[in-house]
């Protein structure tokens, strides 16, 4: 599962992955290899991202809906 969704969020808030990662308590490495599928998030990264992006509807960037 690739986050597509979740670039576009974080490029809408012009943020970048190395902020988020930062913000996230994550190396930059670690975060790409999770924004592109390669590793799972945890739940409280989760958690965490969807406060950082302001997600109003994570399911439809965590799940395949």
């Amino acid at each position: 599962m690739t986050y597509d969704r979740l670039k576009v969020r974080i490029f809408e808030l012009k943020k970048t992955q190395k902020g988020v990662a930062e913000e996230l308590g994550l190396s930059e490495t670690s975060f790409g290899q999770k924004i592109n599928g390669k590793r799972p998030f945890t739940i409280p990264e989760a958690e965490k991202l969807i406060t950082i992006l302001n997600i109003e509807n994570p399911a439809s960037i965590f799940f395949n809906i």
